[in-house]
């Protein structure tokens, strides 16, 4: 986990960190971009209750005064989310969250076992008793029935988008899609990311609204193979769709491949 305000030293050591990990190939990167003048005010652990704590990585659940909230880790299905708790990294007399530490570079083999918050002094805010609302989303009708590989899954809103950057790893590092994320913008000014961002990848200029996607099936895997402004002579049987301009557009990534779903009344699998 790092801060990303462009391609800082510190940033760039962490890449070479990374990359160096035998588990490079099995990563996701998941971006949580903060709209300016936006602060995290309260953190979470995202834990299973049912196992032992001292062996089980957990995840880090963060929200924003906005009330956005984000958690960087796999997505919990509905019929497994009794099972787990928030541990909460704050208490009732600190400020806003000023800093994020972890424990990744001493257990980076088995994943972050501990996290910490720095917080702002002088004045305590109130933050309210609820804790991240993980979703009743199943997995994509496709041929992820029995998975049990970890499945990663953001989503966001369509209503009032500007426009979208589309995220490539011409590397071709962790899966066989041609995209592997994108970054939403909105008309007022708060910015969304969706399936993975990686800033040492290929990172597109401002694609406006509508937008088409282009997914098929390579190598028995989903993928996403491009994404682009509306054409009028796009052809479905080439497996291009549409994107609405309302609903919930929802990534899912996992070694099963990439999928785009639209969530509103009814699931439409681009």
């Amino acid at each position: 986990m790092h801060a990303y305000q462009g391609f800082s030293k510190s940033f760039e050591r962490f890449l070479r960190h990374v990359k160096q990990s035998k588990y490079y190939y099995a990563l996701y990167w998941l971006f949580f971009p903060l709209k300016a003048g936006e602060s995290i005010q309260n953190a979470w652990v995202r834990k299973f209750g049912n196992r032992d704590p001292e062996n089980s990585p957990g995840a880090l659940s963060l929200r924003t005064i906005t009330s956005r909230d984000m958690t960087f880790g796999p997505y919990i299905l509905p019929d497994l989310q009794s099972n787990i708790v928030f541990q909460s990294l704050v208490g009732s007399g600190d400020g806003l969250i000023s800093g994020i530490f972890h424990s990744y570079l001493e257990t980076a083999h088995s994943g972050i076992k501990d996290f910490g918050v720095a917080c702002e002094s002088g004045q305590a805010i109130e933050r309210g008793d609820t804790v991240p609302d993980m979703g009743s989303y199943d997995l994509p009708p496709t041929a992820w029935e029995g998975h049990t590989l970890p499945v990663y899954m953001l989503k966001a809103p369509l209503e009032n988008i500007e426009g979208v950057k589309v995220c490539r790893d011409r590397e071709r590092i962790s899966r066989l899609s041609h995209c592997i994320g994108m970054l939403i913008f909105y008309s007022n000014g708060e910015v969304e990311a969706i399936g993975q961002i990686r800033w040492d990848q290929d990172m597109s200029e401002m694609i406006p609204v509508p937008i088409q996607v282009q997914t098929g099936c390579e190598r028995e895997e989903y993928v996403v193979r491009d994404i682009q402004a509306l054409s009028p002579n796009h052809d479905e049987r080439d497996g291009w769709k549409t994107v609405p301009s309302s609903g919930t557009i929802a990534w899912w990534s996992s070694w099963c491949g990439d999928e785009i779903l639209i969530y509103d009344d009814k699931i439409t699998k681009l």
